[in-house]
């Protein structure tokens, strides 16, 4: 998945016989694909990192999910650089105020083969536009979420919540866990508080 990501124009959208467009099945929410390039040796470019993010597709069907998913390429060979995916309206940042009271439940992808990487991101995507993975007041809790790959040191991938409630973030927590265990064996996640800027739950299996 690079910051050359195809435009909504430039994908190759199936047609029906006829030669219109087949129908769509709708999601609950509209989803954005954000890129982030910003070198990770550029002080300023760190301070700056929400300025840098780009969305560069939204989508609010399962066949544009596809669309989009088919045209891009996997966030593995990103080498530096992040890739998010956060419902309409919610900016991946801190500082958004759907986020800024919130916080992130971050696990290391440490060991992990690209193909193992790509798949956890797909996994995770499809549960967020699915909207049935989590309880259904805590899929409100959901913001999106980010991959930061890193040629140097471990990969990231965080699930941004709108809350610090413990018992939604734990509910929370346990059920991103499940979505974790289909590519991943074992692994613990931290829950960052925002305000705090400190971890203050973890999870393991």
């Amino acid at each position: 998945m690079t910051a050359e990501v195809l435009t909504s124009e430039a994908m190759e959208i199936p047609q029906t016989e006829e030669g219109g467009e087949p129908e769509k099945h709708a999601l609950q929410n509209t989803w954005c694909l954000w890129v982030n390039m910003t070198s990770q040796g550029n002080k300023k470019a760190k301070q700056d990192w929400s300025n840098n993010n780009t969305m560069v597709h939204e989508l609010n069907t399962v066949e544009d999910f596809w669309c989009l998913y088919n045209n891009i390429n996997g966030p593995s060979i990103l080498g530096n650089g992040d890739v998010s995916f956060f419902k309409k309206g919610i900016t991946p940042a801190w500082e958004d105020p759907h986020c800024a009271n919130g916080g992130r439940w971050v696990v290391k992808l440490e060991k992990i083969r690209p193909e193992q990487m790509d798949e956890t991101w797909l996994n995770l995507m499809l549960a967020l536009i699915g909207e049935q993975t989590f309880e259904d007041g805590d899929n409100d809790m959901v913001c999106g979420a980010v991959l930061s790959n890193r040629s140097k040191g471990a990969s990231k991938l965080a699930l941004w919540l709108k809350t610090t409630n413990k018992d939604a973030v734990i509910r929370i927590g346990q059920q991103y866990i499940e979505i974790l265990k289909q590519t991943i064996a074992s692994c613990e996640l931290a829950y960052e508080n925002f305000t705090k800027q400190a971890y203050v739950h973890n999870l393991k299996f």
